[in-house]
Formats: structure tokens, sequence, C-alpha cells
């Protein structure tokens, strides 16, 4: 080969891979490393180190890109527009030449598909380059690719989907195989070692015999095939059970699956599928296998992660906010949800404080949380541990996605966010930063996984029974019924909240209007905001006073006839208007608010239980044995005597920060913080003890 230099983007297992290869074939070529990660680029040669794509393709004639799809998008943009005599080689699974072309800006790109054996220089790779690759530029790539193990060129790109099947996924099958043997070897009393060895040895002497002789396959199984002999029974069996249908059948699929996948990436948020539904769920089982390992990551790395996030949010909130005025931009000043989806210096600030807050958390993972001694001696123990996948769905909230990312993450939760569409441009910016951080530390980007702001993403979501473990939707009462009446996966319920406060004949006014005040004004677009303010008749004369200040907030009243009439000379008369029946039962999540005469504690409290969401429910009295039968009644996650609803919050709870506040009563209720988003199992250590019959 002429003398040339080959630059390696990703330093990964697949580069690492690439390297070791080719510095073994060509020890003279010149090779150039980058990766996001310092860490990574430590173990190579400092001179061989680069510190920008840039700088990498200057120096490169070959260029190979080993970094996974989803960031494929990253290092197309840092890719310099002149690059005209580089040549590109995509390690990168289902994306396509004509992509590949489009985002690279060049012409001169070869598509490859290599098998996991190229660690060891054993690998296959099928490989398909374009009409602007010359002849003598395809014969140096065939050579970078053959010091990995074996190449083969393939015609077109349904080739590359064939080599998938065949050797791309090889390997697992092989791997299969082995397993069953080892497992029979060992049901017949060989150790876990004995079993793997002859397993391994088998498989591995089979596959050296193939390689080394000229004969077929074929040949070699008739070879070992005697007539009457074990080998003959078995194959016999194979054969009546279809065994090669079955395994071509599998090979289809593979093939199939591999045509279907191209393109169908997720850049970060998913927007490129080409088949939303047959996308995300491909993606899901990568989010399955991340969060086995966030699942034993340490509590410090963690920390560690979550305080270098909480940092980087704040330095990169321009990046937020700019996003945040594209959402903005679409949506109605007079929206409810206005308010929930604007992002502000100080929101951000506070978002950020709400990570510092989850961060000196306890970790509330490995507690043992009962424990018991059996009489024989096995020690019982019920041990906290994670879900696994959290899926959360979500309206106009772009905090709720950092919120949602610290506490899964603590928790040891990979998660899946479904925000809504009027904040999707929020929600990429802040997905971005959480995967800058996690690439920086070395964690697998699909520990979170941002869908598609399209409705079609949540079926897929509602039905990933095996790959998700819980779904908890946060929104209207519309999106909770959806959910309910389409989920496979549990469902923990929360957000939508028809909140009630009740004025008794015994309250205090100066509190009491300061508590309305606060519970209908402070934030109204949110769930724990006042939307029904019931009074005791014999207060009616105080109604004026309590709800004054809501005026100078342009709060709109739907009274009921009895509130009305003391109303109606002293409230602004554009802003007061007689109820409906359905008034009471509304989520407002706006600045208007519903009253409710009634004559009794037992009136008002059947009037909550028939129209509350079982969210927040207050009263405002003096009477201490009326403020507990109201504690006492009321079928709601958060009561409260004489304070304002607008406390049931995650953080002013002191859980850190919330993922949502439960309405049902299993697994959750409340605010959901850490402890929440765990489960548990049993833990039990014996010495040899049997139960007897």
């Amino acid at each position: 080969m002429r003398k040339i230099t080959v630059g390696i983007i990703g330093a990964g297992n697949m580069g690492t891979a690439f390297y070791n290869g080719i510095k073994k074939s060509y020890p003279s070529m010149s090779l150039y490393v980058f990766d996001t990660n310092q860490k990574k680029l430590d173990h190579f040669l400092k001179k061989e180190q680069t510190s920008s794509i840039p700088s990498l393709i200057e120096k490169s004639s070959y260029v190979i890109i080993a970094v996974k799809p989803q960031l494929f998008d990253e290092v197309a943009k840092a890719i310099p527009k002149d690059t005209l005599d580089t040549v590109f080689i995509s390690i990168m699974a289902g994306v396509s030449l004509k992509t590949l072309k489009k985002s690279l800006k060049t012409s001169k790109v070869v598509r490859s598909m290599p098998n996991l054996a190229i660690s060891i220089q054993e690998g296959l790779t099928g490989w398909l380059a374009t009409k602007s690759v010359s002849s003598k530029e395809k014969k140096e790539v065939s050579e970078i690719l053959s010091s990995l193990g074996t190449e083969i060129e393939v015609k077109d790109e349904e080739g590359i989907d064939k080599i998938t099947a065949l050797s791309g996924s090889g390997p697992a099958y092989f791997f299969h195989l082995t397993e069953c043997i080892q497992k029979q070897a060992e049901k017949w009393g060989f150790t876990t070692k004995e079993a793997q060895k002859m397993a391994v040895q088998t498989l591995s002497g089979s596959a050296h015999i193939l390689k080394e002789s000229k004969e077929t396959p074929g040949v070699w199984k008739d070879r070992v095939t005697s007539k009457g002999g074990t080998t003959e029974a078995a194959l016999k069996y194979l054969i009546k059970k279809k065994w090669d249908t079955i395994f071509k059948d599998a090979l289809k699929e593979a093939y199939n699956h591999s045509k279907k996948l191209k393109d169908a990436r997720f850049c970060r948020d998913a927007e490129l599928c080409r088949d939303a539904r047959f996308c995300v769920s491909t993606q899901f089982s990568k989010v399955k296998q991340a969060s086995k390992a966030l699942a034993t990551l340490s509590n410090d790395a963690k920390n560690t992660l979550l305080s270098e996030l909480a940092s980087y949010v704040v330095e990169k909130e321009k990046s937020i906010l700019d996003a945040n005025k594209k959402d903005l931009s679409k949506m109605d000043k007079d929206d409810p949800s206005y308010d929930r989806l604007l992002l502000t210096s100080e929101r951000i600030a506070g978002i950020a404080g709400d990570i510092k807050n989850v961060i000196a958390l306890d970790s509330p993972l490995h507690l043992t949380l009962d424990s018991y001694t059996h009489p024989n001696g096995l020690k019982i123990n019920k041990i906290s541990v994670p879900f696994g996948v959290i899926g959360v769905i979500y309206e106009a909230r772009p905090n709720v996605t950092l919120d949602v990312f610290a506490l899964c993450f603590k928790s040891g939760n990979a998660c899946i966010l479904k925000g809504g569409e009027e904040a999707h441009e929020s929600n990429k910016a802040i997905t971005a930063l959480i995967h800058d951080i996690l690439l920086k530390n070395d964690i697998n980007t699909d520990s979170i996984l941002l869908l598609p702001p399209d409705k079609e993403s949540v079926k897929p979501l509602l039905e990933a029974e095996g790959e998700v473990d819980l779904i908890i939707p946060r929104g209207g009462q519309g999106l909770i019924q959806f959910v309910r009446e389409n989920a496979k996966v549990p469902v923990i319920e929360t957000g939508a909240g028809i909140v009630h406060t009740y004025f008794d004949k015994e309250g205090d006014v100066e509190k009491g209007r300061n508590i309305i005040e606060n519970a209908k004004c402070r934030r109204p677009s949110v769930c724990n905001a006042l939307d029904t303010l019931i009074i005791h008749t014999d207060r009616l004369d105080d109604l004026y006073f309590l709800i004054e200040p809501l005026e100078d907030h342009s709060v709109e009243i739907y009274a009921d006839e009895q509130s009305f009439e003391v109303l109606a000379k002293k409230y602004n008369p554009s802003l007061l208007k007689k109820t409906k029946p359905e008034d009471f039962g509304t989520e407002f999540l706006s600045l208007k608010m519903s009253i409710k005469t009634v004559h009794s504690i037992d009136e008002a409290l059947t009037h909550i239980e028939t129209h509350t969401s079982k969210h927040s429910e207050a009263i405002i009295t003096e009477n201490k044995e009326t403020s507990q039968l109201f504690l006492n009644s009321v079928d709601a996650a958060a009561v409260y005597s004489n304070a304002s609803t607008a406390f049931t919050d995650g953080a002013q709870f002191g859980l850190g920060a919330e993922i949502g506040i439960s309405t049902q009563k299993l697994h959750a209720r409340g605010p959901m913080g850490l402890r929440e988003l765990t489960t548990y199992k049993w833990v039990i250590e014996g010495n040899g003890q049997i139960r007897p019959a």
C-alpha cells in the first residue's frame, strides 16, 4: 500500500478495533484519532490524538466514522466543506449512502458493515462505495478493511442489508448455539467451566477446519455423520423440527429488519424516522440495555455527572432560551400553557438548583426495607432496586425534561420522554445538553431517549411490554384517560388537579385571604392551583374580602346563585359570571375560579368527593375537630389545613424534585421523588437449605 494516512472519529470499541487492526497490519501507517471523551483519547499516543474533527480531516486521506448513528449529526456539523479529496468510511448501522453524501457534503463515501470479530482481527466487513470513489481508492479501502480480517465488496445497498443479516448479526447466532450446548452440558452434570470449554472448543475447532479446508460445510457434515450413529439421530431430529427453515426465516427477518432500519435512526430526537412506530420500538431495546448499566453505576458517579449537568445547563442557558423562544413564538400568550412553557434565566437557575437538591439526597437504591431470618437459617431481605426503564409523557413543560432525567438517573433508571409538540425545540436543546454530559462521562446516551413530538410515537411506548417497565403520564384528564385505555405497561397516573379550598364557618379571614390569593394566583397554570372555593353560608359576608385580591389579578369568577348575589355589587362585573354545572369539576389552569356555597362541612365534603381528582384539597378553619374531620375524610394525595395547596410539589416536600404528582394509590401517591422511582426484590441467602415435602 502507498503511504496514506487514516483518521478515526470515535475512540470506542469499534474505533479502537480499527486502530489496532491497521496498526498491526501496517505499522508504519500514520493514524490519527478524535473523540470528545479525553479519557478514551488518552489510550492512544499523544502524536496520534487530534483536538478537533477538522484537524483530523486535514491530516487524513481516509476518515473512518466509528460513532453511534444518533451522534452522526454532530459529527457531520463539524466536517469542513472542502473535503473533496477525503474518502469517508462509515461503519454506522442503518445510515445509507444517500444520507452520508447529503450530511457530509461529499460524494466520496463508503458504507461498511463489520462484525464483532474485527476486535481480534478475525472479522468480516461488507462494504459499498459510491461511484466517485476511484478504483485506486477502492483498492486502498479494501486493504484497510482487510487489516481487520476479511472483506467483501457488495454491489448495492441490499447487499449491505444481506451482509448485516448473515455476518453482522452472525456472531450472535453462533453464540446462541454455543450457549445451548453449554447449558445442556451443565444439565448433564458438567461444571460450568467444563461445559463452556467443551462448547467453545467444539465451535472453534469446527470453524478452524472449515477455514483451513477447501471442502464445503456440507461435505464435512456428511463425513462426521455415520449411518445409524448419534450425529445422524440429532440431525434427523433437527430436520423433523424444520430447523433449516426456522433458521433461514430468522436470516430473512434480520434482512428485512435491516432494510427497515435504514435511515430510521435517532439523531437525539428521532425526527429522521421514516416509520415512527418501527423506529421508536427498535430504540426501546437500546434504552433497556442502557438501564442495566445505570443500575450498577455508583452513587458517586451519578452525583458527579448531575453536578456537571447542573453547571452546564446554566452555562448553556442561551441555547435553551433560544430554543424556547421558537416554541413560544408559535403559542398565543393568552394560552394557559404559555406560562408553563416559558423558560427564563431565573427558572433555569431554579431547575439547576433542583438538580443540586437531588444530588444532596441519599441514594434510594440497595436499601434493606425489611429483613427476616427463617428458623432454618435462611436470611431473607427486601432490597430496593430501580424499575429499569421509565416512560414519561408530558405536555408543555420543558423543565420536566431535566427533572425527570435527574430523578431517573439518580435512582438508576433510564428514561424515555414524550414531551408535548409545543415544547419540542426546548426539549431537544435540553436533551442535547444531557447527551453532552453523558458522553463526557463515558455513559451510554441511550440512558435518555426523546421521542418525536407527533402522537404516533405514543402508542408504541404504551405497548412496549418487556422493554418499558413503567409509564407516568403528566397532563390533563384527556391524556390520562388515553393512557389508561391504551397502556399495556404499568401506569402511575399523575397531573390532573381539580383543587378545592373550603372556607369553614370558623375560618380566619386574614389567613383565608392570603391562602386563596396564593393558591389561585401564584402560578394559575400549574396542577396545584385552586379551581373551586367552597364557602360556608354563615361566612358569605366575608366572601368579597376573601377574594378581593383576585380582582387585581383579573381572575374570572364563576359564582353559584348565593355567592353571585353577594358579589354582584362589589366584584368587577366584567369578571363575574354565574356558574354552570360543568364549571365544578373543571381544572381551569388559568385565572378562573368557581365558587360553591354550602351549609355544612358534610356538604363541603360531598361536593369535593363528587368533583375531586384526588390531587390536593384544603380547609381553612380554627376548629380543630372540623379540621381533623376534613383531613381524615377527604380522599386525596395531599390534604391541607390552613395552608395553600401551592405547596404540593416535590421540592417543597423535601424530595429534591418530582417526576409527577400521583393521584392514585398504587404504587405511589402525591409528589413522586427518588423513593417512588424504585421497586424492590427479595434477596435470600442460604447455606444449602431445601424445603421439606
